[in-house]
């Protein structure tokens, strides 16, 4: 194909000549996916999986298709996420519904599911409340509630437009029962609702704002220009909203002293800094005090904050 040669033209294109064609388009652009793109935008046109479209590469496009996938590859030559543009995103065994109300679900933001599981490897010492702070999508709290079935989850969020998305994956993903609350988790009374409706959590995870007003302009059109700013940045060089997790969380008690696990997700290298700061050195003067430490993903950045707290095993 040459340069001069477009989605418009006259002649039936086959899958795999758009293919070809959206696939070097988005290269030119430098694109992280571009074939992967390209793949699943002409999938959602023509309404097939992958594997149907590679085994019926010479299908002609119908006018209408060609139409609707052209729309698609300008908006994603203009850096709009494939996310958004299919309104699905697929993380950990499920399919989410996303837009822009919400971030798109990461897959570094697994991890916290797997640590879970093994914090709680036991079926018959599973948690019974779960809190999931800045649940956006609610990609962690459902997922938690689906494999957690007996607990209690609460999912969080600062942004009602937020959770309408997460009631919406809610549904869709047959966990109706998890319970959704718009509070500020900068505020100290939104943790004591929560300690005054549901208890002492064992399970709480959390994937706050951590990006700084500094770095905001540095980010990635894709990001910079389409997902919600509110869910990506924080004062305090992006740690205000997790120091205040953490505060707040050690102060009312929020998790139980035995059989608990927190996990907060942030930046490279930021849990190291949460861990040397003022904050966490006048918090663990209080008794009752997690001990905190630092995970990585699976390439090995150093992005989660978790405590564990297993159950004491007394003598008598």
């Amino acid at each position: 194909m040459t340069d001069n040669e477009s989605l418009s033209l006259r002649e039936p294109w086959t899958s795999r000549q758009i293919l070809q064609w959206t696939t070097q388009k988005f290269k030119d652009l430098s694109l992280e996916t571009p074939q992967l793109d390209a793949q699943l935008l002409l999938c959602h046109v023509l309404q097939v999986s992958k594997i149907q479209l590679y085994m019926d590469l010479d299908r002609p496009l119908s006018h209408t298709e060609r139409n609707n996938l052209r729309e698609l590859v300008k908006k994603r030559m203009n850096g709009a996420p494939v996310a958004y543009l299919l309104q699905e995103k697929h993380w950990y065994q499920s399919i989410f519904y996303v837009d822009s109300r919400v971030l798109i679900p990461r897959p570094e933001t697994e991890c916290i599911i797997d640590f879970a599981l093994d914090a709680f490897p036991n079926k018959d010492n599973h948690p019974r409340v779960i809190f999931d702070f800045c649940t956006g999508s609610g990609c962690l709290a459902i997922t938690l509630a689906t494999l957690f079935p007996n607990a209690q989850v609460v999912a969080i969020d600062i942004s009602p437009l937020a959770l309408a998305v997460a009631k919406e994956n809610c549904q869709r993903l047959n966990t109706p029962h998890i319970s959704l609350k718009e509070l500020d988790l900068t505020n100290h009374t939104s943790y004591l609702s929560l300690l005054h409706e549901f208890g002492q959590a064992q399970l709480i995870v959390a994937n706050p704002p951590y990006i700084s007003e500094h770095e905001w302009p540095q980010l990635a059109t894709s990001v910079k220009d389409f997902e919600p700013k509110i869910a990506l940045t924080a004062p305090q060089n992006g740690l205000g909203i997790a120091f205040n997790i953490i505060e707040f969380c050690e102060k009312y008690e929020l998790l139980r002293a035995n059989d608990s696990f927190f996990a907060m997700e942030l930046g490279i290298n930021q849990p190291q800094k949460i861990l040397n700061s003022a904050l966490l050195n006048n918090i663990r003067q209080i008794q009752t005090c997690k001990t905190y430490e630092v995970k990585c993903d699976l390439d090995g950045n150093p992005r989660f904050l978790c405590s564990q707290d297993k159950k004491s095993d007394v003598k008598s």
